[in-house]
């Protein structure tokens, strides 16, 4: 179910509740990874609509910035103009931001991480880095001893270069596996002002980009 929906029930503005004019669901616009064919609770905190970080693939930002506009038109139709301009001027700066990106993630296609949560698989899946495992077994499933063992065996054998470590979930069973097996361990922001660096969508991209290169 997710943590949105009871947010939403427990706010007092129904103009925001699903199917008024004030919501509006930006992953219906874009093509989500890892749809489970079927759901349960043994398959942890499993996302039964797919991966719902899909504003970490940058090629999802402008349609993302689309459809917000498009909204916003119909919401507040006397200021369109100002909002198309401004996502004109936004896809530009966008679009010189990209090539920059690019560049500097084309080494790193076919590179090898564990990450601790599924956060970065757009990110991941659109400059062809492979994600091996995660720490955490299952989402939102603590770490055994048994499976950090397993992803010690498995980091020889696979090849992997290193651990992607959000902010949000611990770091101690990553540095566990980090000081068994010699990984670096890569700390990334997941979202806008996840870290200092990340103060709007393009430093987060930029921090990623640069923290990955290291």
């Amino acid at each position: 179910m997710g943590w949105l929906p009871p947010l939403l029930n427990q706010a007092s503005n129904r103009k925001i509740n699903p199917g008024s004019n004030g919501f509006l669901d930006l992953s219906q616009y874009v093509d989500l990874i890892e749809k489970p064919e079927n759901v349960s609770r043994a398959m942890g905190d499993v996302h039964p609509d797919g991966n719902p970080h899909f504003h970490l693939d940058p090629y999802n930002v402008p349609i993302i910035s689309q459809v917000i506009t498009e909204k916003l038109c119909k919401l507040d139709s006397s200021n369109c103009d100002y909002y198309k301009n401004n996502l004109s001027d936004f896809k530009k700066r966008w679009n010189e931001k990209l090539a920059v990106w690019n560049s500097k993630m084309a080494n790193l296609k076919g590179v090898k991480v564990y990450q601790y949560h599924k956060l970065f698989d757009y990110f991941l899946k659109r400059y062809g880095i492979i994600s091996i495992d995660a720490i955490e077994p299952l989402p939102g499933i603590p770490p055994t001893a048994k499976h950090l063992e397993e992803l010690i065996l498995k980091a020889k054998s696979e090849n992997v270069n290193m651990i992607l470590q959000d902010v949000y979930h611990p770091i101690k069973p990553a540095k566990y596996v980090s000081e068994k097996t010699g990984l670096k361990i890569i700390v990334l922001p997941h979202d806008v002002g996840a870290v200092e660096e990340a103060k709007d969508i393009f430093s987060l991209f930029d921090t990623i980009v640069e923290r990955v290169n290291k």
